[in-house]
């Protein structure tokens, strides 16, 4: 089923008008800060575009030949909250990557019983009024790790059971086959996701003035970086003892690693265009022992020394242009999804808590 594939059923049913206000200015600017890919964001430009003043788009206003790839990435869902949803229209593409049309089937019925619940829980907020954003990870049926981005956006409620939930797969695999390697993996990939709400259009009173002094904010955020940090290094210890190796060995790995990939994070799009496949060892920039001694602060011998051991126990490779992390390093050191979602997870928090204490940022 492709781009031209009937929708019609879907929007047939829902007849019974409703308009919920929203603040669409106000939801815009929140969801601008998301960090969504380029394609989600062309998805959400294009969703915000069909809104109908302060209300939602209804679902026969997506216009699915205009969309033209993207919606061969897309799909649409009837839901009735914490009970069913009925997938309506299932993208070829998604099709090709999953090896099935899933037009007809229950989208809670895929999800195997461990993520029955969260799943139920992540439709039921996007039908209630908000935009739910996931990353997820597969691997592909070449055997090829593959990260992409997913949304689920809300349409007006006209149906006095059911509301229609429009999806979408930001899916562009570097195999050119493209396929996972199983609909269980499809179905119950790993995953980190924000469900972001919609900002209501119910009048706020203006934000009370600033009233914390630069003391006692240093103070607030110094306190809630050193509990980050504690965290942050908890996880490090404990990947450490699970990995073979000791705390020392493991952050020089993981600093080598990082200072591999560092032109990539200084660079916003190159980073972007690159978050969803594992670089390969061609695109990693080597760095000296002695960076990596400036970087740590550990001693230079005991940097050389240790460097050495981890190049011996094929961890770390030495190259013409300095150390690096390979791409498949033994031990499992490097990009690992439920790592990178822990550590996600760890700086949501962080924001989550500074916010609670009234820390704002411009």
């Amino acid at each position: 089923m492709g781009a031209s594939a009937s929708y019609a059923g879907v929007s047939s049913n829902y007849i019974v008008p409703s308009a919920m206000p929203y603040n669409k200015a106000a939801t815009a600017i929140v969801l601008n800060h998301a960090g969504f890919s380029a394609n989600c964001r062309a998805v959400l430009t294009s969703w915000f575009a069909r809104w109908h003043g302060s209300e939602l788009p209804l679902v026969g206003d997506l216009d699915l030949p205009a969309l033209g790839a993207f919606a061969d990435r897309m799909f649409i869902t009837a839901v009735v909250p914490h009970e069913s949803a009925v997938i309506t229209y299932f993208g070829a593409a998604l099709a090709r990557a999953v090896g099935a049309d899933l037009v007809g089937r229950d989208a809670f019925a895929l999800a195997t019983p461990r993520r029955h619940a969260e799943r139920m829980r992540r439709y039921a907020s996007t039908v209630a009024g908000a935009v739910t954003h996931t990353t997820h990870h597969v691997t592909l049926a070449s055997g090829r790790n593959y990260f992409f981005e997913a949304l689920l956006l809300p349409t007006r409620r006209t149906d006095a059971e059911a509301a229609a939930v429009i999806g979408f797969m930001d899916w562009n695999p570097p195999d050119t086959e493209g396929r996972v390697g199983s609909l269980g993996e499809a179905v119950d990939a790993p995953d980190i996701a924000q469900i972001i709400p919609l900002i209501d259009g119910a009048p706020r009173l203006a934000p009370a003035p600033e009233t914390l002094g630069s003391v006692e904010r240093d103070k607030i955020i110094s306190r809630a970086v050193v509990r980050f940090l504690v965290n942050l290094a908890g996880d490090m210890m404990a990947n450490s003892e699970s990995s073979g190796l000791d705390p020392i060995d493991y952050l020089l790995a993981s600093a080598v690693g990082s200072a591999n990939l560092s032109h990539f994070d200084g660079d916003p799009a190159l980073s972007r265009q690159h978050a969803g496949v594992i670089e390969a060892d061609t695109l990693r920039r080597g760095i000296s022992r002695a960076a990596i001694a400036r970087a740590t602060g550990l001693p230079t011998e005991t940097v050389r020394r240790r460097i050495n051991g981890l190049i011996e126990m094929g961890v770390l490779r030495e190259r013409d242009d300095g150390i690096v992390l390979p791409q498949n390093s033994r031990f499992g050191i490097g990009a690992r999804p439920h790592r990178m979602r822990a550590h996600a997870q760890m700086v949501e928090r962080l924001f989550r808590d500074l916010a609670a204490r009234g820390i704002t940022f411009d």
